[in-house]
């Protein structure tokens, strides 16, 4: 992280689809240019579907793993 980028992180768990979405997409209306959002949920629908929604909106998926059973982190990176 460089200049006056921020890094910030969205705990989902617990919320099922379409919860994650509607709420990773208001939280991606604060960033700015190259800010990180690394969004944890363990809605299996939710994972492609964040993934989807980021990259149709000006955003990079810069990474998605399993963290654990059933639990995904997604991170991605305003353009």
């Amino acid at each position: 992280m460089h200049g006056g980028e921020k890094r910030y992180e969205l705990n989902l768990l617990g919320l099922p689809c379409p919860y994650p979405e509607v709420l990773t997409i208001h939280k991606t209306r604060e960033l700015l240019s190259k800010d990180i959002l690394e969004i944890i949920l363990n809605s299996p629908p939710s994972v492609g579907i964040i993934r989807d929604i980021s990259a149709k909106n000006q955003f990079s998926v810069l990474s998605t793993e399993e963290i654990g059973k059933n639990v995904w982190k997604i991170v991605i990176e305003k353009l």
